[in-house]
């Protein structure tokens, strides 16, 4: 403002309150980056999967990913767009920690897919791939593990980590190397 250039103060002001609501939400990264991702780049996804009335959230990872090798997405879950072919994906059960991960086949297609419980909140469906699960030796999201996430570099508390598990994210390829023992 001091300079009278409003567009260059807004644009300023913008990455101000982005970075104060990121830090606030907790969010791995910017919202907008989730969305704007490479065609060619391979991205590294955590997504939390909940139990529903018919299966537990271990259940679910073994009848979708396993057995049918597909996924479904709700309709605020971050990075729907951007989830793709090639990408890499793993899976969080409440509770138990990481206990599967699998390739992405397609792009999330919205349809009504009879294997999704309640798909008409999870119509976004992709295909899998290459699907490993370890249910009896999930990846336990303890202080040692924590402390070798780059999620976690530069957090003070690091005893404070749901915000990490509750909504699908982005996260680095080290990061999924680290949670998914090197399996893949």
């Amino acid at each position: 403002m001091q300079n009278n250039d409003f567009i260059r103060f807004i644009n300023y002001r913008q990455k101000v309150m982005q970075k104060k609501l990121q830090e606030i939400v907790s969010l791995a990264e910017p919202i907008e980056e989730l969305e704007a991702i490479s065609e060619d780049e391979v991205t590294y996804w955590l997504t939390p999967v909940a139990a529903n009335e018919k299966r537990f959230a271990s259940e679910q990872i073994k009848f979708l990913v396993a057995e049918e090798q597909i996924y479904a997405f709700g309709y605020k879950t971050p990075g729907r767009k951007s989830i793709k072919s090639g990408d890499n994906i793993c899976f969080y059960a409440s509770s138990k920690g990481i206990v599967a991960h699998a390739l992405v086949k397609t792009k999330p297609e919205k349809l009504n897919h009879p294997k999704i419980f309640n798909s008409d909140k999870y119509p976004w469906v992709f295909e899998l791939e290459k699907p490993c699960l370890y249910l009896d030796t999930p990846v336990v999201l303890d202080e040692d593990l924590r402390n070798k996430l780059d999620a976690f570099l530069g957090r003070e508390d690091r005893s404070n980590w749901s915000w990490f598990v509750q909504a699908t994210r982005k996260i680095s390829a080290n990061d999924f190397r680290v949670l998914t023992r090197n399996f893949y």
